[in-house]
């Protein structure tokens, strides 16, 4: 296992929040595999007890944050399942949203958080000639690649001394649980997801996180 950095040129503003470079490697590894244990196993990143020896990403240099906003339709098609609806005070559901209701609903405007950065880069512990060969073909990075953004110019290694987990001053590079946390007592802590797949509730966990990081 070598330490290493991935950097990554980008040619537009990325919507990234905490994407962490296993998480990125689990979803290119899925797209081929097509199962979700088969894929995060096929990570070419150090793991111990679940935690990849990987950091989130983190822009490099002068960055701007500014805002996407986007409009979504939410009007339902199809009757929902009656236990589901909140029940009334004589345990009946509320009354039947019909079709006319539910268009009512129309659009709903919702927004990210954008990046604007030259690069953006990953620390890692692992096999980096592996992680790079697969991340030679992605061309775009982060969510709303289908408009535009994170759209990649190009991918760097470069050595590193750095883990994955922990920076030069003690404090973390991705989410770590308490319990496995072994740097800066006084790192700041929330309730993140800390490992794939990143969206299931029960790999949430109160953790030691990077300053700075949305999670």
């Amino acid at each position: 296992m070598e330490r290493f950095t991935i950097k990554v040129e980008l040619v537009t503003p990325a919507i990234i929040s905490t994407l962490t470079l296993d998480g990125l490697l689990g979803a290119i590894l899925f797209d081929t595999l097509q199962d979700v244990d088969k894929a995060h196993a096929a990570i070419p990143i150090r793991c111990r007890d679940g935690l990849y020896h990987a950091s989130v990403a983190r822009p490099v240099g002068t960055i701007e944050l500014g805002k996407h906003g986007f409009i979504a339709g939410l009007r339902a098609t199809h009757d929902l399942d009656p236990d589901l609806i909140k029940q009334g005070k004589n345990g009946q559901p509320h009354r039947h949203i019909g079709l006319t209701r539910r268009s009512d609903f129309g659009n709903v405007m919702n927004g990210y958080q954008t990046i604007t950065a030259q690069s953006i880069q990953w620390h890692a512990e692992g096999d980096p000639e592996q992680v790079l060969e697969l991340l030679q073909e992605v061309e775009f990075i982060g969510k709303k690649r289908t408009a535009g953004f994170g759209q990649v110019r190009g991918w760097q290694l470069m050595e590193s001394e750095l883990d994955g987990i922990t920076d030069a001053t003690g404090q973390p590079l991705r989410p770590v649980p308490l319990p496995m946390w072994h740097g800066d007592a006084n790192a700041v802590r929330a309730d993140a997801a800390w490992r794939p797949a990143y969206w299931l509730p029960q790999h949430r966990a109160i953790c030691a996180v990077p300053k700075g990081v949305a999670l």
